[in-house]
């Protein structure tokens, strides 16, 4: 028997993230910090996630404000 793997186990059958998967990595505004240009990616031990939101882009701590932020969005799925 064939096992089919889902390639985006965060996202319904038509892209959209889950409800329940509220975080930074699933976000569209979210980045790694250290991903960030200079001086920014120094912050990156401290604050490791950064959020790129045009509103109030931002470095933070801990990624539990993601699950209630008003502005989080899910990132696109990337189709190939």
């Amino acid at each position: 028997m064939h096992q089919t793997v889902d390639p985006h186990p965060d996202h319904d059958s038509h892209g959209n993230a889950l409800e329940a998967n509220r975080a930074a990595h699933s976000c569209r505004w979210s980045e790694p910090t250290l991903f960030r240009p200079f001086p920014q990616w120094l912050e990156a031990d401290d604050r490791p996630w950064s959020c790129l939101n045009p509103r109030n882009p931002h470095p933070f701590e801990s990624t539990e404000a993601c699950r209630t932020c008003a502005e989080w969005e899910p990132e696109p799925v990337k189709r190939r």
